[in-house]
Parts: C-alpha cells; sequence; structure tokens
C-alpha cells in the first residue's frame, strides 16, 4: 500500500531518461525482510555445512521462538480487539445516553408548547372580550358625549331665556 502522505504525483513518462523510477517505501516486519531465507542455517564453528539434525533442531528453536511471537501478538491482538469493543460500547451507550436525553428534551418542549397554545388562545378569548368590552365602553361614552352636548345646549338656550325674562320683568317694573 502507497503511502497516503506522500505525494505520487510524477508518472513514470514524467520521467527524465537517466532516473531510474522510485519505488515508494514499503514498510514491514523484520520477518518480511527475511522471509526469502528458506531454512536458517547457523554454521558452527569449525565445521564447514548444517547437519540435518541442527537444521531440524535450528528449524524447532525458530517455531517455538515464533509461537511465543505469535502468542504475545494474539494477546496484544486479542487486548487490543477487546479494547476497541469496550469504547465502542461505552460510545454506543453514550451515544443512547445523548438520544434519550434528546427525546426528553424535545418531549418537555412538545409539553411547553401545548400549554403555551393554550395560553395562547386564553390571552386571544381574553383580548377579544376586552376589544368588545372597550367597543361597548367607547359606545356609552360617546352616547354621553352627545348627552353632554345637548345638555350644554339646553343649558345655553335656558340661560339665554332667563336673561330675556329677568331682562323683560325689570322693565315691567320700572315702567
Amino acid at each position: 500500500m502507497l503511502n497516503p502522505k506522500r505525494s505520487h504525483s510524477a508518472s513514470y513518462f514524467d520521467m527524465e531518461a537517466n532516473s531510474r523510477p522510485r519505488v515508494p517505501l514499503l514498510l514491514g516486519s523484520a520477518r518480511d525482510s527475511f522471509a526469502f531465507l528458506k531454512e536458517p542455517c547457523f554454521v558452527k564453528s569449525g565445521t564447514g555445512s548444517c547437519t540435518v539434525a541442527e537444521q531440524q533442531n535450528d528449524t524447532q528453536g525458530k517455531r517455538r521462538h515464533d509461537n511465543a511471537l505469535d502468542s504475545e501478538l494474539k494477546s496484544k491482538r486479542i487486548k487490543r480487539i477487546m479494547a476497541n469493543r469496550l469504547s465502542a460500547q461505552r460510545s454506543r451507550l453514550r451515544k443512547l445516553v445523548y438520544v434519550e436525553k434528546l427525546e426528553r428534551d424535545v418531549k418537555a418542549e412538545e409539553v411547553k408548547v401545548y400549554w403555551l397554545s393554550l395560553q395562547e388562545s386564553l390571552y386571544q378569548q381574553s383580548q377579544m372580550a376586552l376589544q368588545t368590552e372597550n367597543t361597548h365602553i367607547k359606545e356609552i361614552m360617546e352616547g354621553l358625549e352627545r348627552e353632554k352636548a345637548m345638555k350644554e345646549v339646553e343649558f345655553q338656550y335656558l340661560k339665554k331665556e332667563l336673561q330675556a325674562l329677568r331682562g323683560a320683568s325689570m322693565r315691567l317694573l320700572y315702567n
């Protein structure tokens, strides 16, 4: 797999004639780098070759060593898998708690909306009643103002009539 952090934008055709194509560096384990060796043979000092028994002993030792490494890797892998599972479970639980909290908040807000809508309808009814009462009071005030104006006109008429009668009675007395 190529390193995603490195850019591989240069194509084969963009290279100069003398340059060699660059191979991306693939990092593997130490075991992968020696995979081409079939059976290692450790030569003892003084002898020029390995015997079959020595090769078998080396192979068995390698197997035991590989088994120990494999069991250690498996143990680490199992621990990592278990840690990942626990982390995922905690994450799912956090998500459930969060979703439940959101659902409770939604229900609480729905209840608020319901009560506020009831209050709004009551306030609207109250406002309509007050507007009706206000209109009725305004009509009464207009009637009283007309009555007051008529009484003022009548008062002024009676006042003039009183002055005329006084003037006539004074003339009668003096004549």
